[in-house]
């Protein structure tokens, strides 16, 4: 397949660039509700987060920012929601890249895509603690807490704000190993609603978990590329699509609910797409190293494919032909 179809340069107005940890779990490419805007976090430390339009498949602003992870883009397609990790804010930031308003939070795990809900994480004495907390008016204000953790890892809201998933560890019975489970609360009581143990007993790390987009099924996937999709009613397993590795690093599906792509990410790179509600196999591609994330455009006619060189291919599900935005800071 011909993947240049189209290569357009940027020259990002970035500043210097400052060091900074990646945003473990956390999505790094997104479309904007209205289907107009796009924005991606990228560079060789993830310090970038650059704005573009979709018409025109091009990056119009970029800032550069100290351990920024990115979260969602709000219903009304204004605002980004976005953190700095190091500092434990979390930012609004318009379309445009503007700063928008900069709320003092702990350690920010996710935000909802309602902009209703936001995820920190903290510390008691050896406990990790997930805070869920509301969000109106610029304020957030804590709705429960979760307690009884060595370490929280992957966390994800449902688009509907009913659940929250979460993956974790806690110290196995003899004190020595880490066991990874996963929990989804129901946010209206704060209560857990189903809880599992990781792959193969717990043993097999969780590394990526995923709501689809009309919420009725969490997906996650595993270090060797098994993914499993469960129905949000019963939260049984409804499909498994087995695997061998590498892991699946990134899960997601259309908003038409049409197909499913996952990224596998290891020592080789690679995007499998599958047609829904039959999963079959119909594209399946492999790339570099620099393979960073993938997102369905909201009208779900194109997969967004970025690099952490800032490149943004798309990927036109109808043709299965590539478009390419290629960015330089």
């Amino acid at each position: 397949m011909n993947k240049l179809l189209l290569a357009v340069s940027l020259l990002f107005p970035c500043s210097s660039v400052f060091a900074g940890p990646a945003c473990g779990g956390v999505k790094q490419l997104f479309f904007s509700p209205d289907n107009r805007y796009f924005a991606a976090l990228w560079g060789d430390s993830g310090n970038i987060i650059s704005f573009g339009t979709y018409k025109d498949r091009k990056f119009h602003r970029s800032v550069n920012l100290r351990s920024p992870c990115l979260y969602a883009i709000s219903p009304d397609s204004k605002r980004v929601a976005a953190s700095l990790q190091l500092e434990n804010k979390l930012l609004m930031l318009s379309l445009n890249g503007e700063m928008l308003q900069v709320i003092e939070a702990g350690s920010v795990l996710a935000v909802s895509k309602k902009f209703n809900y936001v995820a920190t994480s903290g510390s008691e004495l050896d406990d990790r603690i997930l805070t869920v907390h509301s969000f109106s008016g610029g304020r957030l204000s804590p709705v429960f807490k979760l307690s009884g953790m060595a370490d929280i890892g992957l966390v994800e809201f449902s688009p509907d704000e009913r659940f929250l998933a979460y993956e974790y560890s806690r110290a196995a019975n003899n004190g020595r190993f880490y066991v990874q489970f996963m929990n989804v609360i129901d946010l209206k009581t704060g209560r857990s609603a189903a809880q599992f143990s990781a792959p193969d007993g717990g043993n097999s790390q969780i590394t990526a978990l995923y709501f689809s987009p009309d919420s009725k099924m969490l997906v996650y996937g595993s270090e060797i590329g098994t993914v499993r999709l469960l129905s949000a009613k019963d939260w049984k397993t409804v499909r498994t699509i087995k695997g061998s590795g590498p892991a699946a690093a990134a899960i997601r599906i259309s908003n038409s609910g049409a197909q499913m792509a996952v990224m596998y990410w290891a020592g080789t790179r690679e995007i499998n797409i599958y047609s829904m509600p039959g999963f079959k196999l119909i594209h399946s591609e492999g790339y570099g190293p620099g393979l960073s994330d993938i997102e369905f455009s909201h009208d779900s006619k194109e997969l967004g494919v970025l690099f952490s060189n800032g490149k943004l291919n798309f990927l036109n599900l109808g043709r299965l032909a590539a478009k390419t935005v290629d960015g330089e800071r």
